[in-house]
């Protein structure tokens, strides 16, 4: 997915994960991203950095564009 905030973000699109690497430490964390029934194959996913400099994962899937924020319970939840 990317990089922000001194960490590295890859999604695990077949089992709905988000790993973050710590760039630092070295120490990695997990996340279970919620099913969305029309996230597919054919989206494309990337990660940014908010204004309060927390990362925001999104992705896009027939022009539209669906934002996640991480929950502290360590799961991504959708934006609102």
């Amino acid at each position: 997915m990317g990089r922000t905030g001194g960490s590295w973000y890859f999604y695990l699109q077949d089992r709905r994960i988000l790993v973050e690497l710590d760039g630092p430490t070295g120490d990695s964390t997990s996340s279970v991203v919620p099913a969305i029934e029309d996230l597919d194959q054919g989206c494309s996913y990337s990660v940014t950095q908010g204004r309060d400099g927390k990362p925001r994962f999104f992705t896009v899937c027939n022009n539209t564009m669906k934002v996640f924020a991480k929950l502290q319970q360590r799961r991504v939840g959708l934006g609102e």
